[in-house]
């Protein structure tokens, strides 16, 4: 018998109301969930991060990472595309994009160090010609610039990050002498060269995997020709957490060693200079023996490249792609000045490297102009030493012939247009020393700048040259 419409349109209701229910539930277990997900605490992140109480352990994979994932180009610590697909791509650090800049703006006060008891203050003629200067250059430039005898100069982004490049291998060499000064390492230890140590060489390496190296020459070889492999060889030596530490007590807060992270700021490298230069490293005869050891630099193509002969220039160059780095003391007979300059983000090195010469340039003569009667601070007497010099490098031609000329002052080289392409070392042509526009009394042009195309010149391995050692 079938059921009456008056029961069946009550069972539909009832289904109805079921159906309903059913559904509120559902949304009333999402609302719960949702709200229980908004309060629940953060997790910690997955990235390594590194802090002052961090392991070796924890530091490892900087001196150990395979050279296939990472490379040490000349001036600097790079990492190289990882394969399609995999988990371990590392971002680029630098973000900065090669966009034209505003005229920069100078800083009115400096930062507090230990290492200065001549309080900075802004020269407002100085910074009014520097700004000019990087009006329209594309890219971040950063500048800490510092009469040590008047506290006189220009500040410009000073407590930015930039990319460091090569500028790490100062943190290794400080290192690498307060250690010394320690009693924990001697710089007639020998040391052997690892086929890890020997793969982050770009053709400055003169000796094969498994060979021993002293460590004084290992150190000089570092700083003066940028021999990527040798700063790995005392890294691991001296530790990569211990120069981190050590750097952050000397109120640079700013630099770091991490795998993927190589930073400084001008303000960390403004710091690390006038210690040097006042003798207030690990000793004042450790702080003599560094600024010598940076006076024999080898690339001098930006701060050296127009000052007079005379002038004694105590410095560090870095390259990346987009990045030219230069930072060091300038010693002069009236006048003594730490010069930094850091660039990051240009889309074209060698102007990036021609604004450094002419800014230094620009420096040297107005703190020539208006020297004071007295100096404080002069280039310290050069301790004696037995510290073998690198062989001299020359590129070999492949299709264009390269001229190299012996120079008559310190090398200086030219930057390329694939010096800095892909963080790798392409030597320079040099050119011969030559009177500067200040010798001359010339106002300052433009220096004209020698290129080769990144297929002009190829390393091969170095010969020794019959160099005496001083």
């Amino acid at each position: 018998m079938s059921r009456s419409p008056r029961r069946r349109r009550r069972a539909q209701r009832s289904r109805a109301r079921r159906l309903l229910g059913g559904v509120l539930l559902v949304a009333v277990v999402i609302a719960i969930g949702a709200t229980v997900q908004a309060v629940r605490p953060p997790a910690p992140p997955t990235a390594i991060a590194e802090s002052p109480g961090s392991s070796d352990a924890e530091l490892a994979p900087l001196m150990q990472a395979s050279p296939t994932t990472m490379v040490l180009g000349a001036n600097g610590l790079t990492p190289t595309p990882p394969p399609a697909g995999s988990p371990s791509a590392v971002a680029p650090t630098n973000t900065a994009g090669p966009t034209a800049t505003a005229r920069p703006t100078p800083v009115q006060t400096g930062r507090l160090s230990q290492f200065a008891p001549v309080a900075f203050r802004p020269d407002p003629v100085l910074s009014a010609r520097v700004a000019e200067r990087l009006a329209g250059l594309r890219g971040r430039y950063g500048v800490a610039i510092k009469d040590l005898n008047s506290g006189s100069g220009v500040l410009i982004d000073p407590d930015s990050e930039y990319e460091a490049a090569s500028l790490f291998k100062l943190s290794v060499m400080y290192e690498v002498f307060k250690q010394r000064d320690q009693g924990r390492l001697a710089l007639s230890e020998v040391l052997t060269l690892t086929e890890r140590h020997a793969s982050y060489d770009l053709g400055t390496l003169d000796r094969p995997a498994g060979s021993s190296i002293e460590l004084r020459e290992a150190l000089e070889r570092m700083i003066t020709i940028s021999d990527n492999s040798s700063a790995i060889l005392l890294t691991d030596r001296v530790g990569a957490l211990t120069i981190n530490q050590d750097i952050q007590n000397l109120g640079m807060q700013h630099t770091r060693l991490r795998i993927d992270d190589l930073a400084t700021s001008p303000g960390d490298m403004l710091t690390f200079f006038e210690m040097l230069a006042r003798g207030r490293g690990s000793s004042p005869e450790a702080s003599a023996e560094m600024v010598h050891l940076l006076a024999r630099q080898r690339v001098n193509d930006r701060i050296p490249r127009l000052l007079p002969r005379s002038a004694v220039v105590a410095h560090k160059t870095g390259n990346l792609s987009g990045v030219v780095n230069d930072a060091g003391i300038v010693y002069a007979h009236d006048a003594s000045f730490v010069f930094v300059v850091l660039v990051d983000g240009t889309p074209n090195e060698v102007q990036a490297a021609q604004a450094i010469a002419e800014l230094a340039l620009l420096s040297y003569e107005h703190f020539h102009a208006s020297a004071a009667p007295r100096q404080d601070v002069t280039l310290p007497q050069e301790p004696p030493t037995s510290t073998p010099r690198p062989p001299t490098l020359e590129p070999v031609a492949t299709s264009t012939p390269v001229p190299t000329v012996a120079p008559t002052r310190p090398p200086t080289s030219v930057p390329t247009a694939a010096a800095t392409a892909a963080a790798e070392l392409v030597l320079p042509t040099v050119v011969p020393g030559r009177p500067t526009a200040a010798e001359r009394g010339e106002s300052l042009s433009p220096p004209t700048v020698e290129r080769t195309t990144p297929a002009a010149t190829t390393m091969v391995a170095p010969t020794v040259a019959a160099t005496p050692a001083r």
